[in-house]
């Protein structure tokens, strides 16, 4: 797993998952500016665990 840059036009998690409710809103039910997503598909979970482990140490 390699860290990619995003582009300008992405935004945040919380802001993708629900941008029309106001911050305030989205802090109550736990979905702070900080939130990571991460998507994964049918990879073994060892495999994401050390992928992860590894694209972290590197930041």
């Amino acid at each position: 797993m390699t860290q990619q840059a995003l582009g300008k036009h992405l935004w945040g998690a919380a802001t993708l998952l629900r941008g029309s409710i106001p911050r305030e809103e989205r802090l109550k039910v736990g979905l702070t500016d900080t939130l990571m997503r991460l998507s994964v598909g049918i990879e073994d979970a060892e495999d994401l665990v050390a992928d992860l482990k590894n694209a972290l140490a590197s930041i």
